[in-house]
């Protein structure tokens, strides 16, 4: 289940911004976060950075390359988790 996104709900660190949902008593940080992957890995498990944003890619996260290619400079929307400073991220649509 996802949670809607709204200022109510949104813990201290994230406060005001549209793109994180804290999900009260799940512990959960629901995020989504589009831009331009600067860095990443030389495979693609691993760190990615996009839009400055450290981004946990896995064996276990879904990479729908519709439009491009995974690579430096293509533009990602990622749904995650939010741990701490870095996305788990669970999809990247490129």
């Amino acid at each position: 289940m996802r949670a809607e996104i709204n200022d109510n709900v949104l813990n201290n660190a994230t406060r005001g911004s549209k793109n994180f949902a804290y999900m009260p008593g799940t512990g959960q940080c629901l995020c989504k976060l589009s831009g331009t992957v600067e860095k990443m890995p030389e495979g693609i498990d691993g760190i990615w950075i996009v839009n400055g944003k450290q981004v946990l890619v896995t064996k276990d996260t879904v990479i729908k390359e519709r439009h491009d290619r995974a690579v430096v400079g293509a533009h990602v929307k990622i749904d995650g988790d939010l741990s701490g400073r870095t996305i788990m991220a669970y999809e990247i649509e490129v």
